[in-house]
Parts: structure tokens; C-alpha cells; sequence
């Protein structure tokens, strides 16, 4: 299984371009500010992302995220 890396997930494009990216059998690594919050994640955790916390001025997040993927996705 293929797998991507999303940053800016949680929004309405981000979303919508995860279930596209699920539906194609990718597994899925999402970048996010705050895993703890459900409103924000919850779409996410239904499609089983592998949730990574920090944001875009973090190496070692970005690290974590991309580690592994065939396919980067900026939303």
C-alpha cells in the first residue's frame, strides 16, 4: 500500500482530498496542529491517518510525516 503525506488536512479541501486519497487504498499521514482536538481530527481518525502533531516550521514533525511516503500533498 502506497502511502501519503497531507499538510493542511482538517479543512474542507484537505478532507476531501484525504477520502479521494483512502479511496484509492493509500494509507494516510496527516500533519496537525492539535491531535487532541476532536473537532479537528475527527474526519481524519475515520479514515485512519496516522495523526502527526506540529506544523510546518517543525523539522522533526515534517520528519515524521513524510517518512515513508511516495507522495506529498500540500492542502
Amino acid at each position: 500500500m502506497s502511502r501519503a503525506a497531507l499538510t493542511g488536512p482538517t479543512g474542507y479541501l484537505g478532507l476531501t482530498l484525504a477520502r479521494r486519497l483512502r479511496a484509492e487504498a493509500r494509507s494516510l499521514a496527516a500533519l496537525v496542529r492539535r491531535p487532541s482536538d476532536p473537532a479537528a481530527v475527527a474526519g481524519l481518525r475515520a479514515l485512519d491517518a496516522t495523526l502527526v502533531e506540529g506544523d510546518l516550521d517543525d523539522p522533526a514533525a515534517l520528519r515524521r510525516l513524510f517518512h515513508g511516503a511516495d507522495l506529498a500533498v500540500h492542502c
